[in-house]
């Protein structure tokens, strides 16, 4: 297989895959021909799949005491004003919605080895 970085001179493309590689493994497999890349295209598309569903449920999770009160909430703001309506969805949500998400596995882990 030729690739464009083989007959180019002067082309910054050669390094390209090289210092993109820790990143994309997938990209150390250019030179294997389409069938290994699109493999590789593939598991790297179903890890970043899977890593996005962790990380939805987590947001799913931390919005289950909020979706609990919301019936009740929806229920005493319906006829309020824009503001006070706005204050008492505040103060409903004060104490059951997190300020910020807790951390999943993978944050947790990372901050572990970063301290």
């Amino acid at each position: 297989m030729r690739r464009h970085w083989d007959t180019c001179s002067g082309c910054s493309a050669t390094t390209v895959p090289i210092t993109a590689a820790p990143k994309r493994p997938l990209l150390a497999r250019l030179g294997d021909g389409l069938e290994p890349v699109e493999q590789a295209l593939d598991a790297e598309r179903r890890a970043l799949i899977h890593a996005n569903e962790k990380r939805l449920q987590r947001y799913l999770a931390a919005a289950e005491p909020w979706a609990a009160i919301w019936p009740r909430v929806a229920k005493t703001i319906a006829d309020l004003p824009l503001k006070e309506a706005h204050k008492a969805v505040c103060e409903a949500a004060d104490g059951v919605l997190p300020q910020a998400l807790p951390a999943g596995e993978a944050e947790s882990s990372r901050s572990a080895t970063n301290s």
